[in-house]
């Protein structure tokens, strides 16, 4: 878990919180970028679940052409849930860098 960064209007999150979807620490910017950082960890969390093959389209008794047209859509839904309910601390860590990249 990463400290807070003291940064005024990036707030620190801690395991299990999500990013607030309005005014985060009284700024739109740090809305925005704690918004962002969700966005790149659902991502990361898609990537990881695609490339360990869950929700691969199966070859016996499968959905056909719709569970494949959906299957991407069902993964990045899933990634943004996981990603929200069990954080594995990217955004925390893109928030706190960008914080550092920004100074006092």
């Amino acid at each position: 878990m990463l400290a807070n960064p003291s940064v005024p209007g990036i707030p620190a999150l801690s395991s299990g919180q999500k990013p607030a979807s309005t005014d985060v620490a009284g700024t739109p910017q740090a809305a925005n970028i704690a918004r962002a950082a969700e966005a790149v960890e659902a991502s990361f969390v898609a990537a990881m679940l695609s490339a360990a093959g869950a929700f691969a389209p199966r070859q016996a008794h499968g959905g056909g052409a719709g569970e494949a047209a959906f299957a991407d859509v069902r993964l990045r839904l899933v990634a943004k849930d996981i990603a929200a309910s069990a954080p594995l601390g990217i955004a925390e860590a893109v928030i706190a860098s960008l914080a550092e990249w920004e100074g006092p």
